[in-house]
């Protein structure tokens, strides 16, 4: 049987990358305590201060307008009447910001697909944007982005990343659906008393203030309530906050951009990031992909949208069926509708249909755990992709040891319920020497592409580093339907 056939092609963590975000206070008296403080300091000692704040170095232009940016917002929320020179309004900002190495414990689970941009290239040559899993302090972790090409030898290169990214402007949804937003939070689990009573004042439609402002006064009815509740309200805010949409400027580089959840950098943050590029119904691509947000112990379904790469839209994914991880959402419509794979029953594999993009009420099983190398689980790597043979769907499965395995199955074109072919060996397994020792035994996808009858699969090592393997289409393609 074909086997994928590993490159050279490494890309492991860097950590002089820098990201810089708010750092967010919720307590009033001591952010208006430390914006005191810095309203007696000496004009001279806040611009020493200021001067040595990031590495030895004074701002550039870049990091003064995030500052600057910082405090225009600490200023509007807590509604401060104080009024600083330049220097201090940027020291103030310093003081509610944080830099961090945010891929310093690993940048794994790859996703790859084409760059919009394809100009400028030699023949047989195309462009790509890999999405990345990158984990830094606390192993808190967001979506990041790199570029590279690979030519018609499936040779790959990566471009160089920036060294810092800077989190933009976030625009929350301007209202909320009371029914729809109620039933969500029923889902993630947390419909109880507390929920109700917050909910009972707000109208059908709702602002993130007027919730916030829910969510505190019901909060101080009692003084047990705090103790009680204080999950339950966190979760609210944290869904709330999950329908947003981010604002890159055009001159950004793509290793610039990142996306993470909206509370600013949530611990255990972000995972299972797929991406798709979707061909709508008027013959027009639109990039999507799914992925997770965690808050504690809760795990909110996410989708994303972008066709430039420079806007995306983040939104909740609802229905009794968005329950579990590893959804990949189908690259087109079938017979008029969106179909998705999920993992339901924390073992196998199912197919969803459903009319509208955010909304899924039905799954049907569609394949289970069958060989050795698999018997804990099996789970869709990444969106299908289409064939003429069939929609490949790369899987993972799980074995003795928890050893992950990439392997493949084979849906027929027109009726994606029917699987018409399945490797009996997996196509790609760990390579146990390089393995870290956080996750021994692990190798995994998040998407493929084909280029000049290969299959490019970018891969984890580890949890630590990404790969990139080549598989033959041809061949493989044989092997799924010769086991029919």
């Amino acid at each position: 049987m074909h086997k994928a056939i590993k490159t050279e092609t490494i890309l492991s963590p860097d950590t002089s990358r820098i990201l810089f975000a708010p750092f967010a206070l919720d307590d009033f008296e001591l952010v208006e305590t430390i914006i005191s403080d810095i309203a007696t300091m000496d004009e001279a000692a806040a611009e020493k201060e200021l001067s040595s704040m990031s590495g030895g170095q004074p701002p550039d232009e870049r990091l003064k307008l995030f500052l600057k940016k910082t405090y225009d917002d600490i200023k509007a929320n807590f509604k401060l009447v104080f009024s600083f020179s330049p220097v201090k309004e940027l020291l103030a900002g310093s003081y509610f910001s944080k830099e961090y190495s945010f891929e310093s414990a690993g940048i794994s689970y790859p996703s790859m697909m084409w760059h919009p941009d394809q100009s400028g290239l030699s023949d047989g040559s195309r462009r790509f944007i890999m999405s990345l899993i990158a984990r830094g302090e606390g192993n808190s972790s967001i979506i990041t982005f790199r570029s590279g090409t690979v030519d018609s030898q499936t040779r790959f290169s990566f471009d160089r990343p920036s060294p810092r990214v800077f989190i933009p402007d976030i625009q929350p949804d301007p209202f909320y659906e009371k029914i729809l937003f109620s039933k969500k939070l029923g889902e993630i689990g947390f419909e109880n008393n507390f929920t109700k009573a917050v909910f009972a004042p707000l109208q059908e439609h709702f602002t993130f203030s007027e919730l916030t402002s829910a969510v505190r006064n019901t909060l101080g009815v009692g003084s047990s309530t705090v103790f009680i509740f204080k999950e339950t309200a966190e979760a609210i805010i944290a869904l709330a906050k999950s329908n947003f949409k981010l604002n890159y400027p055009p001159e950004s580089d793509i290793s610039e951009r990142a996306l993470f959840p909206a509370s600013a950098l949530e611990p255990n943050g972000t995972g299972d990031c797929r991406f798709v590029s979707f061909t709508e119904d008027d013959g027009s691509l639109t990039h999507y992909a799914t992925y997770f947000e965690y808050y504690g112990h809760t795990v909110i379904p996410q989708i994303v949208e972008t066709k430039d790469f420079l806007s995306f839209k983040v939104n909740t994914l609802n229905g009794p069926e968005i329950q579990n991880r590893q959804l990949a959402l189908f690259p087109k419509k079938i017979e008029g509708y969106y179909a998705m794979l999920s993992r339901q029953d924390n073992r196998s594999i199912y197919i969803m249909f459903s009319d509208l993009l955010h909304f899924w009420y039905t799954k049907k099983l569609l394949i289970s755990p069958k060989y050795p190398w698999e018997l804990i689980r099996i789970s869709g790597c990444c969106p299908p992709i289409e064939t003429e043979a069939g929609w490949l769907v790369l899987t993972h499965g799980v074995g003795a040891m928890r050893k992950f395995c990439i392997s493949a199955f084979l849906l027929d074109l027109h009726d994606p319920t029917r699987v018409i072919g399945r490797l009996r060996e997996p196509l790609m397994e760990p390579e146990l020497s390089a393995a870290s020792p956080y996750m021994p035994g692990f190798i995994f996808t998040c998407g493929a592409q084909v280029h000049n009858d290969k299959l490019i699969i970018p891969y984890s090592i580890s949890d630590l580093a990404s790969g990139i393997a080549v598989a033959d289409m041809s061949q493989l393609l044989s092997d799924l339907t010769r086991n029919a």
